[in-house]
């Protein structure tokens, strides 16, 4: 085993990561990932990507409670304890932010009206504007998704 890939290193980690999502068949055409923490301007994942590991982990019986477990519930917990007022306790997600790139991103598992559950991702890439404001869009259309 190379220096850099002692169990816990960073590339031991991000090979793992590659190889249970690839399993999973997750990663699409154009998948880039440099950096297990999701903060690198260099990853690359679509929107579709992130639906289906939500999807493919919320409905594993090994991991599924727990995941959905540990995101934030929307106006009432974590980082979304002051966010998506509008979609209070109908909306569990995993928030980004990367103010420096103008990026913010908004993924998880959402209740409508009816009762049905989805799944959804929101990524806005260089947005105009402050964070502020694009969060805030981003919290509009949760909203309106749960309506």
């Amino acid at each position: 085993m190379a220096a850099g890939d002692a169990p816990g290193s960073w590339s031991a980690g991000l090979r793992a990561l590659r190889t249970e999502l690839g399993t999973l068949d997750i990663l699409g055409p154009g998948a880039l990932l440099v950096d297990g923490s999701g903060l690198s301007p260099a990853n690359r994942l679509s929107a579709r990507m992130l639906v289906r590991a939500l999807r493919r982990g919320g409905e594993s019986f090994r991991i599924g409670p727990e995941l959905r477990a540990s995101l934030p519930i929307a106006h009432r917990d974590g980082t979304l304890e002051r966010r998506a007022d509008e979609a209070d306790g109908r909306v569990r997600a995993k928030t980004g932010l990367l103010g420096d790139q103008r990026v913010t991103a908004l993924s998880g598992y959402a209740e409508l009206a009816g009762g049905q559950r989805v799944v959804f991702s929101i990524l806005v890439n260089g947005h105009a504007g402050g964070s502020a404001e694009a969060m805030e869009a981003v919290d509009r259309f949760v909203a309106e998704l749960v309506r």
